[in-house]
């Protein structure tokens, strides 16, 4: 029996027991579950090894998958096409596969090709309010909300300015799951995952207003994966695969198994995302919101963590407080405040202003340090503030545009044999919304694709056929 769970609380202490099952921040601490975690071969999840169905773009997984040399099923995971993907998927091989191996691949179960809709899956808008995939307030399976009320009101009642609380009260009720990641590791440090690093999952809900499509709000969440329940998790993600049989060569768009309606699917994902989530796994809960009352266009950015034991306020690098509020500027521009330059650079490029008073040199300097906030390479969550990751997408659009710059020319951008194409409307969009929907249009950021890419990157070194 589940040991019994109290609802985190507004900054107050967890449990000493409960300590050993969350993914800290500073410290990843790892303790055997005190019940059997279930697997893909639950009822819930179709088994990976039981069925001949096949796999996208109709290769056969089977028990014998990746032990024949010519079996076509035999390449690196997921690349379009069959292509290998290489060095220029932003890492070395060498890089991808420098940490020890963590044990047997035969635990991520049949070998499955993944692509880009495999492990980034964004819902498509509702078809009515209670066609929601899932909702904040729905039960995972310790008995906890998907998102508690209480995390949601800390942030949303913390002032700014004169905004409290940022959005009204009832945005809570209506929160949706819009999009699932899976994630090696918190990604808090460039570079490729370890294999002894604890996994995420990431979810991202924004309040659903019917027929309006979904508020500029959103929340993002984040759970622990035990590093030796990964193998697991990716058996799901196959199972998962082989059930939407997606073409590999596709780039990140609206999950076509979500989009067509597929009930074995839904109820597949809900099972992972109920199984994976919860008050022991939680790790952080991030807002980024368009206050309800403002007038003009603006956005509050901070969030929560389980940081030694007890709830605390994300640190945004680069700033000395833990909340930044983003306004637009110009005709294309952001204006941050407080403002955080990292990478160094980025207060300089986000302003119509500054960026035009550089002089061409400079302008190209300040294109290469977008792309540096956009390459899981050479930035991550700790090195970067929020704000250079939410708008280096529209800005790397606006800027290149200004200065007739092609934007695959800008040095140190990340690069891959994947699709890198950023489809929906975010490019010329006013918003820092980076995976999700505003309103009715579809939001996806150069820098999820870039993850997604450099994920399944390190998924096919880690689990090869």
């Amino acid at each position: 029996m589940k040991a019994q769970r109290r609802m985190i609380g507004m900054g107050m202490p967890l449990r000493p027991s409960l300590l050993l099952s969350l993914g800290l921040l500073v410290a990843c601490v790892e303790a055997a579950p005190e019940t059997a975690v279930p697997t893909a071969d639950s009822a819930a999840l179709p088994d990976a090894g039981s069925t001949p169905d096949a796999a996208p773009d109709g290769a056969t997984p089977s028990a014998e998958a990746g032990t024949s040399e010519s079996d076509a099923s035999s390449s690196p995971d997921a690349a379009p096409g069959g292509a290998t993907p290489s060095g220029d998927a932003g890492t070395s091989e060498s890089d991808a596969s420098s940490s020890p191996d963590a044990g047997p691949h035969l635990d991520a179960g049949p070998y499955v090709a993944l692509g880009m809709n495999d492990v980034t899956i964004l819902a498509p808008l509702p078809a009515s309010d209670d066609a929601a995939l899932m909702r904040a307030t729905d039960p995972v399976d310790d008995g906890t909300p998907l998102v508690p009320r209480a995390l949601f009101d800390r942030l949303n009642e913390q002032p700014i300015d004169s905004f409290a609380p940022i959005v009204s009260r009832d945005a809570y009720a209506a929160l949706q799951l819009v999009a699932v990641r899976f994630e090696l590791c918190d990604r808090n440090r460039p570079g490729p995952c370890s294999e002894t690093a604890d996994g995420r999952l990431r979810l991202v809900l924004q309040p659903y207003a019917s027929l309006d499509g979904f508020d500029d709000v959103g929340l993002h969440a984040s759970f622990s994966i035990p590093a030796a329940e990964i193998p697991a998790v990716v058996r799901d993600l196959r199972a998962l695969a082989r059930i939407q049989s997606a073409p590999l060569s596709a780039p990140l768009d609206v999950n076509p198994a979500l989009a067509a309606g597929n009930a074995a699917y839904v109820d597949a994902l809900r099972a992972l995302v109920r199984r994976i989530a919860g008050e022991q796994s939680f790790v952080r809960l991030t807002f980024n919101a368009q206050p309800s009352m403002a007038s003009q266009v603006r956005w509050v950015m901070r969030g929560v963590e389980i940081r030694d034991g007890a709830l605390a306020d994300v640190g945004i690098p680069g700033i000395a407080g833990s909340t930044e509020g983003v306004i637009t500027s110009g005709q294309h521009g952001f204006a941050a405040a407080p403002v955080s330059d990292t990478p160094e650079g980025m207060a300089q490029v986000i302003g119509d202003r500054s960026f035009a008073a550089a002089n061409a040199e400079r302008q190209l300097e300040l294109l290469a340090v977008l792309a540096a906030a956009e390459n899981p390479n050479v930035s991550a969550t700790d090195t970067v503030s929020c704000v250079a990751c939410h708008v280096s997408t529209q800005l790397t659009h606006f800027r290149t545009t200004e200065v007739g710059v092609d934007p695959t020319s800008i040095p140190g951008r990340y690069t891959s044999s994947y699709d890198l194409t950023v489809l929906g409307t975010l490019r010329t969009a006013r918003t820092l919304r980076a995976l999700g929907w505003r309103r009715r249009d579809m939001i996806i950021s150069q820098r999820v694709v870039n993850d997604t890419a450099q994920l399944l990157l390190e998924l096919q070194t880690r689990f090869p056929p």
